[in-house]
């Protein structure tokens, strides 16, 4: 798929003059009721840093609703890990229109991960445990399996962190637990960063090689924080959870007045002390 939706490279600059590359790649069709939807990814990569270079992949925020990987922020934040000797990846997945269809698989575990967040409590919003966001895991693994092969080429070292905001941190913990119930094939994700997200199905839980940052505001009410708080009493190692109480929803940031590349290099911090 790397004819359609392809755009040639460009170079941006940003901040102290960094230049980074930016490229656009058709990475799959997903199938939805009004037929499929092309998915595409931003992959951004240092320009004047020797490669190969780890692979950030960013899954947006947006309620599952909304959002897109072309938020301004975005291209910040790309910039702030371009800095640090990183790649970025911002993906495209199905949302709320036109309605996804799932792969049959999904379709037949749904309803006991539905049954399970019952059981538990789970006190998110039911948009971010239905059909929604298993479409956004779905996307996610056919991004990874897209990548596959073409690593070299793009520059990229093989070594990949997953990293999301809100529903796109939801996301990405779907990714990590769901995986087998899915039978969705994932690289071996080195560290996750999960901004203020959740995970709503507490018997399929399981801690993995994968080292996992959350960083949530306690008394953020759209994700709420008792969903990552209940994986941080389930998990045993390899997950460390940051309550942030002035941390806008979503942001890496943790104290007023921080900026963002200070909030990026924290994350790349925590990839590093593996």
């Amino acid at each position: 798929m790397d004819g359609a939706g392809e755009q040639p490279l460009r170079h941006e600059t940003q901040g102290e003059g960094l230049r980074i590359a930016r490229s656009t790649h058709h990475f799959a069709n997903a199938p939805t009721k009004r037929g499929d939807l092309a998915l595409r990814a931003d992959i951004y990569r240092p320009h004047e840093r020797q490669g190969p270079w780890p692979l950030v992949v960013w899954v947006h925020a947006g309620g599952f609703r909304g959002g897109s990987r072309t938020h301004r922020r975005h291209r910040l934040m790309a910039h702030a890990l371009a800095g640090e000797g990183y790649a970025s990846a911002f993906i495209d997945y199905r949302l709320a229109r036109p309605r996804a269809v799932l792969a049959p698989r999904t379709e037949r575990v749904l309803p006991a991960l539905l049954a399970d967040a019952a059981r538990a409590g789970e006190e998110m919003h039911p948009t971010f445990l239905g059909t929604r966001p298993m479409a956004a895991v779905e996307d996610l693994a056919r991004f990874f399996g897209w990548l596959q092969g073409r690593e070299a080429a793009l520059g990229l070292s093989g070594d990949v962190v997953l990293g999301g905001s809100s529903a796109g941190a939801i996301t990405a913990l779907n990714a990590l637990m769901l995986n087998e119930a899915l039978a969705l094939e994932l690289p071996r994700i080195r560290s996750a960063l999960i901004l203020s997200g959740g995970f709503g199905y507490p018997s399929l839980w399981r801690d993995g090689d994968t080292r996992i940052l959350a960083i949530h505001n306690p008394s953020d009410d759209r994700v709420p924080f008792s969903s990552i708080d209940r994986v941080r009493r389930l998990s045993r190692r390899n997950f460390r959870l940051i309550t942030a109480p002035v941390q806008e929803h979503g942001a890496p940031m943790l104290r007023k007045g921080e900026s963002l590349t200070r909030g990026m290099q924290r994350l790349v911090a925590f990839d590093r002390s593996g």
